[in-house]
């Protein structure tokens, strides 16, 4: 295990947010649609889900060490939406492919920058009404990842909705800032009503929130264990990086790709994956 001093390190130098900002919105329509997504819509106030995901990170993470995946129709508008972010900080994927793909990408961009990377991983669409709440889940979360462990946000659950997917606690690995961080015992993805009503009864379960926090060579060697064919297109991808066949091994890599999620393709399958339960007035935004 590492120390808690360079823990502590990572936490700070080395510590950087992803956000996927990717997909249609095809859940909100007729408002949110494929050529404006929900993600860029304000819909809730003066910000859009894609700018106050980017406030609710940078009292922990400045906007040099966020990046945004998105793809060619909708990097303009992250640009708009986003000035501070840095141009090379916004990666485009060719088209989707489904969540690992588009995290394994900007994994092995952040390996390129910073081997000591822990990152941050969020989608750009979801609500959370208490930012202090989240960055300290964050912030525990990434103090176990040092340990190599796939750490993911853990959603109290307020009903039992079957739209989420469900992660059954296991034994308490401990405890940061006022947080308990547990082994993950396994996921459930979307039970039926009954499951679902058995799942909160329990009081064992969270739902998957979708937030992840790992160290960047952390998931890269899982993707290469579980995920084979992944890796060896983003290994091509990482050996063309800075030259001028990048693009087109991009894109024929993304052709050849399965659709993979990081739940079905990784967290379900991992070994070291621990769970932070937090209240932070989460909401996915999926329906009206």
């Amino acid at each position: 295990m590492r120390s808690w001093r360079n823990k502590e390190v990572a936490l700070n130098e080395h510590l950087y947010a992803v956000i996927m900002a990717g997909g249609v919105g095809s859940r909100l329509w007729p408002r949110s649609r494929a050529a404006t997504p929900k993600q860029f819509l304000d819909l809730l106030g003066p910000r859009t889900l894609l700018q106050a995901t980017v406030d609710r990170l940078t009292p922990l993470i400045p906007p040099d060490r966020i990046l945004v995946v998105t793809g060619a129709d909708h990097a303009p508008t992250v640009r708009e939406q986003v000035p501070a972010l840095p141009p090379e900080n916004l990666l485009i994927e060719p088209g989707p492919r489904g969540t690992a793909p588009c995290i394994g990408l900007a994994a092995v961009a952040l390996r390129r920058r910073d081997a000591e990377a822990t990152m941050v991983v969020c989608p750009a669409d979801h609500v959370i009404a208490d930012g202090d709440a989240f960055r300290r889940a964050v912030t525990a979360a990434a103090r176990f990842a040092q340990d190599d462990y796939l750490v993911t946000l853990g959603i109290r659950p307020e009903s039992a909705h079957t739209g989420y997917g469900y992660i059954q606690r296991g034994d308490p690995l401990g405890q940061a800032q006022g947080l308990t961080v547990y082994r993950v015992r396994r996921f459930t993805e979307k039970p039926d009503a009954a499951t679902a009503r058995r799942f909160v009864d329990s009081g064992e379960y969270d739902w998957n929130g979708g937030i992840f926090i790992w160290r960047v060579e952390t998931i890269l060697a899982e993707m290469a264990r579980l995920l084979p064919t992944l890796d060896a297109e983003l290994q091509a991808v990482a050996r063309a990086w800075g030259t001028p066949a990048w693009a087109e091994t991009l894109k024929g890599a993304w052709q050849r790709v399965p659709r993979t999620t990081i739940d079905y393709g990784v967290m379900e399958r991992a070994e070291r994956v621990a769970v932070t339960p937090v209240e932070m007035g989460w909401d996915d935004v999926g329906n009206w």
